[in-house]
């Protein structure tokens, strides 16, 4: 996944507008009910709840098989992590962490109902940038920009390769050899049509330094970025790109 199969999701909505069975959408945190929700525990700490959350993520994300097991389990950890940034407001990683939830959740449903997840989870990304904008290495402009590279324009959403520069280069500005960062930046540079700039990334994404906790996370994003780099290692320039704005 790429994190996202958002290419040929919003290539299905703009030619066919064709919705899939609708699943349950986890609404945005202003607006979210807070009752209904599953308990967390709250005598443990925000960190250690989170730390929790993001091995379930990458669990979810890089071993469960099947998507119908992983939207059922991202949408219980969905409603983990709304629930906790509810009662910690104050913490940029809450709303970075619901978001990444988020956005994984929209590269596997495949209709017109994962716009609700990645408009969500734009504004999510965007709170927690105004709290800290360095939280996990800048994880918010990475996929953030990510995000604005993958979706169409408006009127159909908010894509837009300027700004998806603009947030790709800030995470890196921040955190110059994080794994997430270099890898989301080869993926724009590739859609682009630069494949030269894109391998030089992918090889940077390959040797980020390793984050403690987040092995899994950081196997899986590394063994996507190797299989783009074998994906274009006889290719010396791409084809014409897909046009998203």
């Amino acid at each position: 996944m790429h994190i996202f199969k958002l290419s040929s999701l919003f290539l299905v909505i703009s030619m066919t507008a064709a919705v899939a069975q609708p699943h349950s959408h986890q609404p945005f945190l202003e607006s979210a009910p807070k009752h209904n929700l599953i308990k967390v525990d709250t005598h443990g700490t925000f960190y250690d709840e989170l730390e929790g959350i993001k091995k379930d993520w990458a669990r979810f994300k890089y071993q469960v098989s099947g998507e119908e097991a992983q939207i059922k389990g991202l949408e219980n950890l969905a409603q983990k992590a709304l629930i906790l940034t509810q009662q910690n407001p104050d913490k940029a990683e809450g709303y970075l962490w619901h978001a990444t939830i988020l956005s994984t959740r929209a590269s596997i449903v495949n209709g017109m109902s994962a716009l609700g997840d990645v408009k969500d989870a734009k504004k999510l990304f965007e709170r927690s940038i105004e709290i800290d904008p360095k939280a996990e290495g800048a994880q918010a402009y990475a996929i953030l920009g990510a995000l604005y590279s993958r979706v169409p324009g408006w009127p159909i959403a908010f894509g837009s390769d300027k700004k998806a520069r603009s947030m790709l280069e800030a995470a890196l500005k921040i955190n110059p050899e994080g794994v997430d960062p270099n890898f989301f930046y080869a993926e724009f540079l590739k859609e682009q049509g630069d494949i030269a700039a894109a391998k030089k990334y992918y090889n940077r994404a390959l040797n980020a330094p390793a984050r403690p906790g987040r092995e899994l996370a950081d196997m899986g994003r590394k063994n996507e970025a190797r299989a783009a780099l074998n994906s274009l290692a006889d290719r010396q320039e791409a084809p014409q790109r897909r046009q998203l704005n």
